[in-house]
């Protein structure tokens, strides 16, 4: 009996301590306070970076074709010892051959020619009464720089773009034996672009991510062009791409895309222009990157590879380059042992 009335005695004592010492740590008296420093909330780094963090850098270089076609609508084509002209068919004497006026260097700069003969070696066709398109290709290899920001999967930004293009005869569609080529002057003319952009993510495959955009905005052909009689119309570029995310901040990119764009030429000693489609196809390879909103860790020895804690701020880790994981799980960027990679099976000791 007395052994129990003691355990009893305990157990109330016991439960009553418990009972204070829970209730005095509620009231705040006991509670313990954490170091300054010591897994506190980490202030926030400068605005400045992490508003600069959220624009992504795009550049890339491609290889493209710009498919050249000029329609010489109500004009006659002529083509013979003085090479190939355009002119007005008015200006055409059927009886005797002669061609009072035409229009030389049509592609990029139209010059008035004064009046010639068409003889018996030489070709004139009427466009009013056949279809003829004289049509070229060119060469062009695209430097693009672009920045944009990612709202979730949208894409909204601009760009600009720098081309060296290399210019081919022009063919005629039709009477290939009768028409000569025409070789524009000149051949090499360098083309600028300046674009708004507006696309998205569509689908994610591992760390393959699927993307599409539209470029739209306005072109320079060059010096070489007489922009006095060239009248433009906007470019219309759409694309789609591939980006393999390395890490959040790095992602090699290629994307292949077809733009859309023409011009005319005013012909100066007549009403009307002549017209020219200037469709382009490319194939782009390039980088996307963006600024870490995080600085890398000040402590030169560090070795955690993670995000993590300095005192009040947050740091990425030291040890990954920018094409790696910048905040890893287990194992993320090195998923295969030292001792099994390649350079190492043959090794005794691989470490």
């Amino acid at each position: 009996m007395k052994v129990q009335k003691l355990f009893f005695n305990r157990i109330y004592k016991t439960s009553l301590i418990g009972l204070i010492f829970l209730l005095w740590s509620q009231s705040g008296i006991a509670q313990v306070k954490t170091p300054p420093g010591w897994y506190h909330e980490p202030i926030p780094h400068k605005k400045i970076r992490i508003w600069l963090s959220k624009i992504n850098v795009e550049t890339t270089i491609g290889y493209g074709n710009t498919f050249y076609a000029t329609k010489p609508t109500g004009l006659a084509v002529y083509s013979g010892a003085n090479g190939v002209k355009l002119f007005n068919p008015v200006d055409y004497n059927s009886g005797t051959g002669a061609i009072n006026s035409g229009y030389s260097n049509w592609f990029n700069d139209v010059i008035p020619e004064a009046s010639w003969n068409a003889t018996g070696t030489d070709f004139v066709v009427f466009t009013d009464t056949t279809k003829l398109k004289l049509k070229s290709s060119a060469i062009n290899v695209p430097l693009n720089l672009a920045l944009f920001v990612k709202i979730r999967q949208i894409k909204v930004g601009a760009g600009l773009s720098f081309e060296p293009q290399l210019i081919r005869d022009f063919h005629p569609t039709r009477f290939e034996n009768s028409i000569n080529t025409f070789p524009p002057d000149p051949r090499l003319v360098f083309m600028k672009k300046y674009y708004g952009l507006i696309g998205g993510n569509f689908y994610r495959y591992k760390d393959f991510i699927f993307s599409g955009d539209a470029r739209i905005g306005w072109w320079r052909p060059g010096k070489k062009f007489n922009q006095g009689i060239m009248d433009r119309s906007l470019s219309y570029n759409i694309g789609a791409g591939i980006e393999w995310e390395l890490s959040e901040y790095f992602r090699p990119y290629v994307r292949g895309s077809f733009e859309f764009k023409n011009y005319s030429m005013q012909l100066p000693a007549a009403p009307g222009s002549i017209k020219h489609r200037a469709n382009q196809a490319n194939l782009s390879v390039g980088l996307q990157f963006r600024l870490s909103e995080l600085p890398k860790c000040f402590i030169k020895n560090c070795q955690i590879q993670m995000n993590h804690q300095h005192g009040d701020r947050e740091y990425r880790s030291r040890m990954h380059p920018m094409w790696k994981k910048q905040n890893p799980n287990y194992g993320e960027n090195y998923p295969t042992l030292l001792k099994y990679k390649r350079k190492n099976k043959k090794k005794l000791n691989p470490y």
